[in-house]
């Protein structure tokens, strides 16, 4: 139900302003796909279930591709979550990790071969993203526990982990809950929302907590009744700064010259670059720059001179 209710969803998803200016979307699997989001889904989406092949995800996806023009997806979203998986359970160094990245390697080459292999004369283009990065946790010292530092009456978490919310009955508590943290904390800094940095985009919005305590790379802070549960072997949500929290991004088609390498790609940026590519007029209020990746990109076919 979560995941379907397009509430949660601040900004705009690319599909949807594809779909409010009349281009077909489809999608098997993304974040965000399965909501309602300002009244509007992809013309073709499903319900995520983890227990569907890559194969007969990649194979759809080419099945869409080569579908009449008038019923024919401008835009097709595609989830493959092996690696995620198999990081969270056995870590990112792990031997089962290598093996979930040579399995999507194995289907990014096949959906690769199944467009080349199209009758289609249309254009394609392919932009490859990892929402996050992966690092394990480090043993010692132990993870912090917020119980044993504060008074939690009246105080919501959430889970913890790299991070950790703290939900205040009474806002007022913030500052002295900032400073007792960050009295007793080695490994990592409590935060009050608007001393946060400007880039984390936290300042101003409801949904972060009244204090922030963020880990350094590798520790962890819960709460209590997360004492003595086991941590995943790797995770994700440190700092933003943490190279090992940066992603991937990949892309391939007419206007993405050859063996470009780009400097880092800022996750918002992703939106305004498929807008461009496709024609589309960008949602106001981006968190995304519009001009983004622009000067990396060759001109247009059609403005190419003869």
């Amino acid at each position: 139900e979560t995941v379907e209710d397009g509430w949660w969803y601040g900004g705009e998803p690319i599909w949807v302003t594809a779909e409010s200016q009349g281009m077909v979307t489809s999608a098997f699997y993304f974040v965000g796909t399965e909501a309602d989001v300002r009244g509007v889904r992809p013309s073709d989406w499903r319900p995520f279930d983890m227990d569907v092949p890559g194969a007969t995800r990649v194979d759809q996806v080419l099945e869409w591709l080569d579908a009449p023009p008038a019923t024919r997806p401008h835009l097709v979203t595609l989830y493959l979550g092996q690696v995620d998986r198999a990081g969270h359970e056995h870590g990112p160094d792990s031997p089962q990790n290598a093996a979930a990245v040579a399995e999507v390697d194995a289907l990014v080459g096949r959906l690769l071969a199944g467009i080349d292999d199209s009758s289609r004369t249309d254009p394609v283009y392919l932009v490859v993203v990892s929402d996050h990065g992966m690092m394990p946790y480090v043993e010692e010292p132990p993870r912090f526990v917020v119980d044993d530092v504060i008074d939690m009456t009246g105080v919501r978490t959430g889970v913890g982990g790299p991070l950790l919310y703290l939900f205040l009955d009474d806002p007022a508590r913030a500052t002295a809950i900032r400073d007792a943290v960050n009295d007793a904390w080695s490994h990592g800094r409590a935060w009050l929302p608007e001393e946060t940095p400007a880039a984390w985009g936290v300042a101003g919005n409801p949904r972060f907590g009244d204090v922030i305590l963020t880990a350094d790379a590798g520790h962890a802070v819960v709460a209590g009744w997360l004492r003595h549960k086991r941590l995943p072997a790797g995770a994700h949500g440190w700092t933003p700064e943490t190279p090992e929290m940066h992603g991937i991004f990949l892309a391939l088609g007419p206007r993405f010259p050859a063996g470009g390498l780009l400097p880092p790609v800022r996750a918002v940026d992703v939106y305004p670059l498929l807008a461009r590519l496709l024609g589309l007029r960008p949602a106001p209020d981006l968190d995304g720059s519009p001009a983004a990746l622009a000067d990396r990109l060759l001109p247009p076919r059609d403005a190419r001179p003869a």
